[in-house]
């Protein structure tokens, strides 16, 4: 039962992030007079199992509920003679159109980051006291510590609260990270609290790689007696979106990085069948937890799709913007298509990489 409460309240989430994309898509498209053909949800791969008509628009069903799309007329670069194609349309015009869904997924993560902020959620992307008015007490505490890392080989235990690192007072979890990685390499002075008892370690971040900076330590927030006015709910959620976007773009390198030079999926990035454990997981942590992993995963999703790969908005943008660079000259239609058949059948291996590695884990 668990586990079919998991895989529907995963479906749930995914169907509500993709819709909402691809609903940004098709809202701006209809506003500036663009014919949208199709709203497809799950993967065109195979055959749809599901068909309605609805004036111009066809809305479908694909087996494959992990992702989603709005066809356009024009949108492979022909039709251009009719006003209501995509390619008639000025180049500003069919950026809005490509960003809508992004911003659409940035706007529904922010919604839900401000509903849970009105409940006095913690931020685990800011520290508390960037909230304006908030009043709180929080210990950084140490969740895990891996086998044979830095941390461990200095004496480090899980439930080691961290008060400094080289003298500099630690506000929140997310400052451990940031301080450790600007002293890679070099010996760094830990204190920490244990069973009232202060103890100083020296810790050496990771020098090299993309485990630079890195000690092997998983840090966690212990906020306790959080309170804050109601009214900064927005201001916050505000900022953590800013601060997850910070946060996730720094990462993409890494991710990348990881993948192409060591052939491997870095721990804190997972596929479907990651998100869909993960998905388990939070339900148990209740509503607050919920709503924060559906807006982190909202928020990836619009910072994923705004990366420049064929195939994805962001990769369709650069070729509107190559062509507003050649004075509204387009690249070929053909030339186009080929460079977003490449970048689907890349995504699509990519999530197939992904999705390997969530499995042997």
């Amino acid at each position: 039962m668990d586990t079919l409460l998991t895989v529907v309240a995963f479906l749930l989430i995914i169907g509500v992030l993709i819709v909402a994309h691809e609903f940004g898509h098709f809202w701006v498209a209809r506003r500036n007079g663009i014919k949208v053909e199709e709203f497809g949800f799950g993967l065109p791969l195979v055959p749809r199992i599901f068909a309605v008509k609805r004036g111009d628009t066809t809305y479908s069903v694909y087996p494959l509920p992990i992702g989603g799309f709005v066809k356009m007329l024009g949108e492979d670069g022909d039709g251009k003679r009719s006003k209501r194609s995509f390619a008639s349309k000025s180049p500003g015009v069919r950026a809005r159109v490509l960003v809508a869904g992004v911003a659409m997924n940035a706007f529904l993560a922010f919604l839900l980051l401000t509903v849970g902020f009105l409940f006095k959620m913690p931020p685990i992307a800011l520290c508390a006291d960037d909230i304006p008015g908030a009043t709180f007490r929080n210990d950084v505490t140490v969740a895990a510590v891996s086998e044979g890392g830095p941390a461990a080989r200095a004496g480090m235990q899980a439930g080691d609260v961290i008060r400094q690192i080289d003298g500099e007072a630690v506000r929140c979890q997310i400052e451990v990270p940031a301080l450790l990685s600007a002293r890679a390499g070099e010996p760094t002075v830990v204190t920490v609290a244990r069973s009232d008892e202060v103890r100083t370690l020296t810790v050496t971040p990771d020098a090299d790689g993309v485990s630079a900076g890195k000690v092997g330590i998983a840090p966690t927030d212990n906020y306790q007696s959080l309170d804050y006015p109601w009214w900064v709910a927005p201001w916050a959620a505000l900022k953590e979106v800013v601060a997850i976007t910070i946060l996730t773009l720094a990462a993409v390198g890494g991710v990348f990085a990881g993948i192409f030079t060591q052939g491997s999926v870095p721990a804190g990035v997972a596929g479907p069948v990651g998100i869909a454990k993960l998905t388990g997981e939070v339900l148990d942590l209740g509503a607050l937890v919920l709503l924060r992993f559906v807006a982190i995963i909202s928020l990836s999703l619009a910072i994923f799709n705004l990366l420049p790969i064929p195939a994805l908005d962001g990769g369709r943008l650069v070729f509107v913007g190559i062509e507003k660079l050649r004075r509204g000259k387009p690249v070929s239609p053909r030339i186009e298509h080929l460079v977003h058949a490449a970048g689907f059948a890349f995504l699509i291996g990519l999530i197939l990489f992904i999705t390997y590695f969530d499995i042997i884990r």
